[in-house]
C-alpha cells in the first residue's frame, strides 16, 4: 500500500459566510493533524500486533529505546516535513500573497 506524501487539490473549505478566514486555516491544519494520527496509529497497531505474534519486544523495551544519532537526525527531518504538512496551507498562502505583488500595483 502506497500514502500520498503531498496534499494535492484545491485548499480545504470548512466554513462559508462571514466567518473569519483564519478558522478555516486552523481547520485545516487539525484535518492534516488528524490525517498524520490516523495513519500513525494504524501502522502502530499494525507493528504492534506483528511483533507480539513473533514473540517481539514489549512496549517497555519501546519506552526504554534510546536512538543513534544517525536515527535522531533522520527523525528531525520527517518532523520538519511533518510540520511542513501541517503548515501546508499557510504556506500556500505566503505563495500566493507573494505572487500577487504587493497591494496597489
Amino acid at each position: 500500500m502506497s500514502l500520498r506524501r503531498t496534499v494535492k487539490g484545491k485548499n480545504p473549505v470548512f466554513v462559508t459566510g462571514d466567518v473569519d478566514a483564519n478558522l478555516n486555516r486552523l481547520l485545516a491544519m487539525v484535518s492534516a493533524l488528524g490525517a498524520e494520527v490516523a495513519v500513525l496509529r494504524d501502522r502502530q497497531r499494525t507493528l504492534e500486533q506483528l511483533l507480539a505474534r513473533q514473540g517481539g519486544p514489549g512496549p517497555e523495551a519501546i519506552e526504554q529505546f534510546d536512538p543513534d544519532p544517525r536515527d535522531m537526525a533522520e527523525r528531525m527531518r520527517w518532523q520538519a516535513g511533518f510540520l511542513r504538512r501541517v503548515y501546508a496551507i499557510l504556506e500556500r498562502e505566503a505563495d500566493a500573497a507573494g505572487d500577487a505583488g504587493p497591494a496597489g500595483d
